[in-house]
């Protein structure tokens, strides 16, 4: 059992159901095909993509953050639209390739990011898209708020060699929204944006 489950079990709902705002600005209007979703939480991000035609593999650490995902996909009946899988992505490795890999907000005390960004690129097929969104600071009401801050969208394309010829980056952009959390509190943060498209 991951400490993850424990934080899962303190509350109905983590997060708000809601897809990610960034990610559905920039997969829109995108043709479907596999997507892959590294820390999926809950769900929400991974069924909307379902809901747009994607066949998706949603990967997260706490088996109850994945049976409520699961539980939520046959409410909607997208279950053959998508297949849960429980993973320490700090040992994770691509063994597939995807049209789409999607990385929301992987902010975590103890975790390094920048090995599984780079392993996220690997997973990436040529013509296919990475999405990554980070907090810049992370919120306060995270559990996380002694998380630095976090790089730029385009020094984090430099650290995980997505600014070479193998890829083109599409966006670099840093955004301030309204983030409201599950049990309604609202904060002004900052996030950025990566895409980038490997060629």
């Amino acid at each position: 059992m991951s400490d993850w489950d424990e934080v899962y079990r303190s509350k109905p709902a983590l997060w708000s159901g809601r897809p990610g705002p960034l990610l559905v600005r920039e997969l829109t209007g995108l043709a479907p095909g596999r997507a892959l979703e590294l820390g999926c939480g809950e769900g929400a991000d991974a069924l909307w993509l379902a809901g747009e035609g994607w066949r998706v593999d949603g990967l997260d650490i706490s088996t109850v953050a994945l049976e409520r995902a699961d539980a939520r996909a046959r409410e909607l009946g997208l279950q053959s639209r998508v297949h849960w899988q429980r993973q320490d992505l700090s040992s994770w490795r691509a063994e597939n390739v995807y049209d789409l890999v999607s990385v929301q907000f992987l902010h975590s005390i103890g975790l390094d990011r920048e090995p599984i960004l780079i392993e996220a690129t690997h997973a990436v097929a040529p013509g296919g898209t990475l999405l990554i969104v980070s907090h810049r600071a992370v919120p306060h009401w995270s559990g996380l708020a002694e998380a630095p801050e976090q790089p730029s969208a385009a020094e984090l394309a430099d650290r995980i060699g997505v600014s070479g010829p193998d890829w083109r980056i599409d966006l670099v952009d840093e955004v301030e929204r309204t983030a409201t959390h599950a049990d309604g509190r609202t904060e002004i943060v900052s996030d950025s944006v990566l895409r980038a498209i490997r060629r």
